[in-house]
């Protein structure tokens, strides 16, 4: 265990050297990198300066040169003049054997000659005072140039974060911030907008279709009305024959039977009546419930109430093979009691029909054409039945 701690103490040792180690190489990275990064400025501000140097060196170079011609024309005019004195000495001589010029004559030259320096030094002064006036053009250029150069080699100096630049720069670093976030902001709003646009043009355009598809649908449905209006019409004008038909038959069969009560076979047409509109309710009801399952629960709840079962796609086949077992029953009854009516006499009272109708509890109605007193024949079950079918068409369809 003392070894252990030995060991941890030697390698937290070692662990702190090896970064004291680091961080030592790490400062000394940044100290080369300091002096590099200054060896590369001091080489700059050196090749600036050797470029002024060598500026003015040409410069100075030039007005050597400058001055030397002139120089070299001044010692040219002084050797002209002396050559010109030499020779206007040698012609003033008096030759030979004349007499010398007098002492105005002489006078009188020279200060032609003297009138004649006087304007040449003229001439020489205006041209030194407007080549001074250069030089001192000169000048003032060069010391444009060097604040010039002053001020870009300053330039190149690190700011410090007091100084006005770093200030005006983090004012402009500031502001330029600022626009980018704004700038940002008024395209997100433009996107944003743009997709609303997008979104309200494609939802126009589905509730275009959606009311166009609608409005065929009204007007298919319009028409499905009036015809089944018509067909209403046709099915009730029947459905009044037929029931002053059935009233007159139940007239004859119980005159027959010389009886007022209700008769087997009445009972038996209404057994059958009952049992059709129980399969047509059923069957309504279970297309209801494939075309809207949500509902089934809801009719779940009202069957419960009444103590019923609710309707199951197997039991419409059993409920069709008692319709029909009925129909046969009530077609033979029928047969006999019409056999047995026709040797009596016609009845004259005709008893009205009750209409009576089923709620469903979902919007929906079944008419089921029942009897009071008298039940109907044959004739009139079937026609019920065809008219219960024509009412579930109507529901089946909107």
């Amino acid at each position: 265990m003392v070894e252990l701690n030995i060991l941890r103490l030697e390698v937290k040792r070692l662990r702190d050297l090896l970064y004291n180690k680091a961080d030592g190489v790490l400062s000394l990275e940044k100290r080369r990198l300091q002096l590099q990064e200054a060896m590369k400025e001091r080489q700059e501000e050196i090749r600036v300066h050797r470029e002024t140097l060598t500026k003015q060196l040409k410069i100075t170079d030039q007005e050597r040169q400058r001055l030397s011609a002139e120089v070299h024309e001044r010692l040219s005019k002084i050797d002209k003049m002396r050559k010109r004195y030499e020779i206007m000495t040698i012609a003033m001589a008096a030759p030979e054997g004349e007499e010398d010029k007098s002492q105005a004559y002489y006078i009188i030259k020279a200060a032609q000659e003297k009138e004649e320096l006087q304007r040449e030094g003229d001439e020489l002064d205006a041209k030194i005072r407007k080549t001074e006036k250069e030089v001192k053009a000169l000048e003032n250029t060069l010391h444009v140039v060097n604040n010039w150069n002053s001020t870009y080699r300053k330039s190149f100096s690190k700011a410090t974060e007091s100084s006005p630049e770093h200030q005006e720069k983090t004012k402009l670093d500031e502001q330029k911030r600022a626009a980018e976030d704004k700038y940002r902001h008024k395209r997100r709003q433009i996107r944003e907008l743009q997709e609303d646009i997008e979104g309200i043009n494609s939802s126009l355009n589905s509730l275009l279709q959606e009311e166009a598809a609608q409005s065929k649908k009204n007007g298919d449905v319009q028409t499905r009305i009036l015809s089944l209006n018509k067909e209403l019409g046709s099915q009730q004008e029947k459905l009044g024959r037929v029931t002053k038909q059935c009233s007159r038959l139940t007239k004859e069969i119980r005159s027959a039977k010389k009886t007022k009560e209700e008769t087997f076979e009445e009972r038996d047409i209404e057994l059958k009546e009952l049992k059709d509109l129980n399969k047509t309710v059923n069957k309504m009801l279970l297309e209801v419930m494939e075309e809207h399952p949500d509902l089934q629960a809801t009719l779940q709840m009202y069957f419960l109430q009444a103590s019923l079962a609710l309707p199951s796609p197997a039991s419409t086949p059993s409920s069709r093979q008692s319709s029909k077992i009925s129909s046969a029953r009530s077609s033979i009854s029928l047969r006999s009691s019409g056999s047995s009516a026709s040797s009596s006499s016609r009845g004259s009272g005709v008893q009205s029909r009750i209409v009576k109708t089923v709620e469903l509890g979902l919007g929906l109605s079944v008419s089921s054409p029942l009897v009071s007193s008298t039940s109907p024949r044959a004739s009139c079950s079937s026609s019920s039945s065809s008219s219960g079918r024509s009412r579930s068409s109507q529901l089946k369809r909107p």
